[in-house]
């Protein structure tokens, strides 16, 4: 897989199944054809999200976002540019 293509699905607990105030989207990783799917779904904030219990969304903009999936999600690397310096050069 190129390091530049990172895929990821937007899910949210369904209603009924926590409180309205819980009910944030959160970020996954889309599943890998090469790996079994399980029936956990682990959300980049380590939240463990049953597969019955959450809604896919086409976007994270359906309510408000998980904070921590939203800083812990990898961000994709452009393919021509040179990697950032390290820290404190």
């Amino acid at each position: 897989m190129n390091p530049y293509d990172t895929y990821v699905m937007f899910v949210r607990l369904r209603q009924g199944v926590v409180g309205e105030r819980e009910r944030v989207v959160h970020v996954v990783p889309a599943p890998d054809a090469a790996i079994p799917e399980s029936d956990t779904l682990t959300a980049y904030c380590g939240a463990e999200l049953a597969r019955a219990d959450v809604d896919y969304l086409d976007s994270a903009n359906k309510s408000f976002p998980c904070f921590a999936c939203l800083v812990a999600v990898p961000l994709p690397v452009a393919p021509n540019l040179p990697p950032p310096p390290p820290a404190g050069v």
